[in-house]
């Protein structure tokens, strides 16, 4: 698949409670065994998929450097 510049998949179930089951069961664990498809995420959170840097909290300063991974500042 990579040698033909295939990147990713989209998948359109039919039958939610059949084709999807089946795709969840089935296909993602052969996907993965091929190292076709993750078997993580990289983050925690969509935030944090994308990049993006956690916004202050309005409400506590304080506690929202409490959350804040080490190391990253709050802008």
């Amino acid at each position: 698949m990579r040698d033909t510049g295939l990147t990713g998949f989209r998948l359109r179930p039919a039958v939610v409670g059949h084709d999807l089951p089946a795709i969840t069961r089935g296909l993602v664990p052969e996907l993965q065994r091929r190292d076709a498809f993750r078997r993580a995420y990289e983050a925690d959170t969509l935030r944090g998929l994308l990049g993006l840097p956690r916004p202050a909290n309005r409400y506590s300063p304080r506690l929202s450097a409490a959350l804040e991974p080490a190391g990253t500042p709050i802008a």
